[in-house]
C-alpha cells in the first residue's frame, strides 16, 4: 500500500470514494510494445490528418463538393485531431513508467 500518494511505475490506478488503488502491470503487459504499436497508430493519424488538411484546405474541393462531403471531412479531422491527443496522452503516460 502506498501512504505517499505517488503512484508506483508500471501500475494502474482506480479511485473509488477517497481511496486510490494502484494496480502493478510490470511483468503483465510489455509497455514497450505497447508503446511501439500506439506510436504506429500515432503516425498513421498523422498521415491522415494530412491528407485531410491539405483536401479542407483546397478552395476547389470547398466549393465545388456535395456540402455533406465538406461536413464529413470537418467531421473527421476533429476526431482525427481528439484520438491523436488520447494516443499521445497514453504515450506520455507509458513513458513516465
Amino acid at each position: 500500500m502506498v501512504q505517499n500518494n505517488n503512484k508506483p511505475p508500471q501500475s494502474a490506478a482506480a479511485v473509488v470514494a477517497e481511496f486510490e488503488f494502484y494496480i502493478p502491470l510490470e511483468g503483465i503487459i510489455d509497455f514497450e510494445r505497447k508503446k511501439n504499436r500506439l506510436t504506429k497508430e500515432l503516425n498513421a493519424l498523422d498521415t491522415d490528418l494530412q491528407r485531410l488538411e491539405t483536401r479542407l484546405s483546397n478552395p476547389q474541393f470547398r466549393k465545388q463538393a456535395p456540402q455533406d462531403e465538406v461536413q464529413k471531412a470537418l467531421t473527421r479531422h476533429t476526431e482525427v485531431l481528439e484520438k491523436k491527443k488520447r494516443l499521445q496522452n497514453h504515450i506520455d503516460a507509458i513513458s513516465l513508467t
